[in-house]
């Protein structure tokens, strides 16, 4: 016994070395790391530790938050989806990765990405990433980059029709692409012959809580069955399809394919799961040198770009690794090498390397960003350097290119938007130019009210597509001489909800989707498509609103003729405050007082 405890006492400096360290560690590694303990049963937790990274990160110092619900420091948590995933992984033990999202609460707002994983011990590790100045460069770019082509060369998303047994009413040639069937093998096809047998029942369960709820199921994702018979994922949003009386009489869709998004998610997925550990799961090299440039500890990831296992690079030197001159530098050419910054370091200095280009022996050249920090141990005493390096250049190389990409994609816009003007007005040759106009009076109104220019430049795109969802009515109905009946009124009046479903998918720099979607809404929740009052409705779509019922009424229609201007503004002046928002009006009638004239 008394053997037993000597040789603990003598293990005991080397385990506090080795818990200085790797809490040392845990204080310098480029991602927030958090520690919680489960409370009242998994409905919550608690916060045991908190990593200087995730101070940064969350905004918060460690000291405020220790002991304090997770709930309460982050209420956003359980809408992020964040805490669903801390107990289904506290309840099988099973780790997860928690893919990139958008985290908000009242004091922080940020994209997040999070590798959640169980201790033994039975508390939860969060492993995290700030990763929002890279999602706005890079997937805004690229997804930018992806809509804006697509938008120039078609418009590449299907929307369909199914009746209460799922069978195809109505669709446009998109479907037809997708799926390679012709218009005529579509017709009535029920969805049992495009959708796998293993998810009839997920397609019926979505399809049927649709029509008891008329909540409509946006945004997930199937697989689709081609007539070649190759498999592609598509993501469908389901809406409630009603008839003139307001019934439920089907449903109506927008897919996207998303093939190659999904298989790229799965093969991050399948990657990401075979990480093992805090250290390993960092893509980036971190490691560990003593004072004499020895290798304490490396990651796989550092080991891996080496050709090795982090245990055959243990114990060797800088130099068996990198070459001599990056270690050593050039003093008498007053280049500083590696050892140099790490001097400094081990006399407590902390250094921050942005953009560093080495060249190695191979003659390839990369850029990267780097952070050394001294590691000190129980005693305060620096024992060893910990280096954290990660390669940027495809990342730069990448945010050059995407740049480049997105000026050339941004020169077309206006022109892109004048095609999307075009689309409408084309199925319905008796409201050509209507678009337009529209424009040029509710930008007017909108400078008349001295918005802000971008408000502004949001109200004119915004106008200049307000009827791009009449693609999906038919032309016998948009061009019909005569009055129209309930039902082909009732299919008219699906028009913005059609344009919102194209426009949504579109990245404008405005919610151009939901101006048009409201921009048939009035003041007295009288309007469509969903009746909402005038303080729930967008200043931009108030502002349409007007110009739109001025524009139609002065112009001249298949029903009728032009009413002429002076008719127009009398209807919006009478209902000012009833049925259209008074200041808009105002502003008009000031405008044409001045001798605003259509062009």
């Amino acid at each position: 016994m008394a053997l037993k405890k000597n040789q603990l006492s003598d293990q005991q400096p080397e385990l506090k070395l080795s818990e200085e360290r790797y809490r040392q560690l845990f204080d310098h590694i480029h991602s927030g790391v958090a520690v919680y303990e489960a409370v009242d049963g998994g409905k919550d937790f608690i916060i045991r530790d908190f990593n200087r990274a995730a101070e940064k990160i969350d905004q918060v110092r460690r000291e405020d938050i220790i002991g304090r619900k997770l709930t309460e420091i982050f209420p956003g948590v359980k809408e992020f989806g964040l805490l669903e995933v801390f107990q289904r992984v506290w309840k099988t033990g099973k780790a997860e990765q928690h893919d990139v999202g958008l985290y908000h609460d009242e004091r922080i707002s940020g994209w997040r990405e999070n590798y959640v994983y169980k201790l033994p011990s039975g508390e939860i590790v969060a492993v995290y990433d700030d990763v929002t100045e890279s999602k706005k460069l890079e997937e805004n770019l690229k997804k930018a980059e992806s809509k804006y082509r697509t938008m120039l060369e078609d418009m590449n998303e299907s929307y369909y029709e199914l009746d209460p047994q799922g069978n195809f009413t109505f669709f446009n040639n998109s479907l037809c692409r997708y799926l390679g069937y012709s218009r005529e093998e579509l017709q009535g096809m029920n969805y049992k012959t495009y959708t796998p047998r293993e998810e009839w029942a997920d397609t019926v369960r979505d399809s049927v809580a649709v029509f008891q709820t008329g909540i409509p199921n946006r945004t997930r994702t199937f697989v689709n069955v081609r007539k070649d018979g190759r498999q592609i994922y598509v993501e469908h949003s389901l809406f409630p399809l009603h008839n003139e009386k307001g019934e439920i009489m089907g449903l109506r869709g927008v897919g996207r394919d998303v093939t190659e998004r999904v298989v790229a998610e799965n093969q991050i997925l399948r990657s990401k799961n075979l990480l093992q550990s805090v250290l390993d799961s960092s893509p980036d090299w971190i490691y560990v040198k003593d004072e004499q440039h020895r290798f304490m500890l490396v990651n796989r990831a550092f080991a891996s770009a080496h050709n090795a296992e982090p245990q055959q690079i243990v114990g060797k030197v800088d130099t068996d690794i990198f070459p001599e001159a990056m270690c050593l530098g050039d003093p008498a050419r007053g280049i500083r090498g590696l050892r140099d910054d790490e001097h400094d370091v081990l006399q407590g200095e902390v250094i921050r390397i942005p953009d560093e280009i080495v060249r190695w022996d191979d003659g390839s050249e990369h850029v990267y960003d780097m952070v050394k920090a001294p590691l000190r141990d129980h005693a305060g005493e620096i024992y060893g350097v910990l280096v954290y390096r990660r390669d940027v250049t495809e990342q730069r190389e990448s945010a050059r290119e995407l740049k480049e990409s997105y000026d050339n994609l941004q020169k077309a816009f206006i022109g892109a938007v004048d095609a999307l003007a075009a689309t409408a007005e084309k199925r319905d040759p008796y409201t050509a130019g209507h678009q337009k106009r529209v424009s040029q009076l509710a930008t007017a109104i909108a400078e008349e009210m001295n918005l802000p220019n971008a408000q502004v430049g949001g109200i004119k795109v915004a106008a200049l597509i307000h009827d791009i969802g009449k693609i999906g009515v038919p032309s016998n109905i948009l061009s019909k001489p005569g009055r129209l009946s309930g039902v082909e009124y009732s299919i008219v009046r699906t028009h913005p909800e059609i344009a919102y479903d194209i426009l949504r998918t579109i990245d404008f720099p405005w919610p151009i989707a939901i101006m048009v979607l409201q921009h048939h809404e009035r003041i007295n929740g009288s309007g469509y498509p969903h009746g909402i009052p005038g303080d729930r409705m967008m200043l931009e779509a108030r502002i349409i609103a007007v110009a739109d019922v001025v524009e139609a009424m002065a112009s001249h229609r298949p029903y009728r003729p032009s009413l002429g201007i002076k008719a127009a503004l009398a209807e919006v002046e009478e209902n000012k405050g009833k049925l259209y928002d008074a200041d808009v009006v105002d502003a008009c009638l000031r405008i044409f007082s001045r001798g605003f004239e259509f062009e």
